[in-house]
């Protein structure tokens, strides 16, 4: 599949065991969904999934260059409420980048699942970046696909991906 990534990370692996733990207290897991936001982060920079950008700096030897994360055009959306402190592990690996908010749940309408959204803000903020959908407890997927029909008009979906754990 070209549009799937699968980071098969031994340390994305350990953190995804704790997050579905059933022993994890509530905050080791705030703290474990941070930490997979941010290796998440590094792990697709490494990848060169993200946008890069060359540097230079002067330093006492010369100069050095070296391509890095052009983290202010890269935008994040935070799937809330599960998705908050997996959007701040990702700020925290890009930390120029903006973060949008949607608020999406789902319930059951019909026997099907259907997502509510009332909230959002920053959305318009993404266009024109590279957008990271932070949602760790994908279930049924209908939360995110009423967040992708709340910021269609401002992403380009070659420019955008979904992050989340699966089991």
């Amino acid at each position: 599949m070209s549009n799937f990534i699968l980071l098969d990370n031994p340390v994305l692996k350990e953190v995804g065991l704790k997050l579905h733990d059933i022993k994890t207290k509530p905050h080791e897991y705030r703290e474990y969904e941070r930490k997979l936001g941010e290796y998440m982060g590094i792990e697709l920079a490494s990848r060169g999934v993200v946008p890069l950008k060359k540097v230079e700096t002067e330093t006492p030897l010369g100069s050095l260059k070296a391509k890095v994360v052009d983290d202010e055009n890269i935008g994040i959306v935070n799937v809330l409420r599960a998705g908050t402190t997996m959007s701040l592990g990702f700020g925290d690996a890009y930390p120029n980048s903006c973060i949008a908010f949607v608020s999406a749940w789902r319930r059951e309408e019909n026997r099907m699942m259907v997502a509510d959204t009332d909230y959002n803000r920053g959305i318009e903020d993404l266009k024109n970046r590279f957008v990271i959908l932070a949602d760790p407890a994908l279930a049924s997927g209908a939360s995110l696909l009423a967040t992708i029909e709340i910021i269609s008009d401002y992403i380009e979906p070659k420019n955008t991906i979904i992050c989340c754990l699966h089991a």
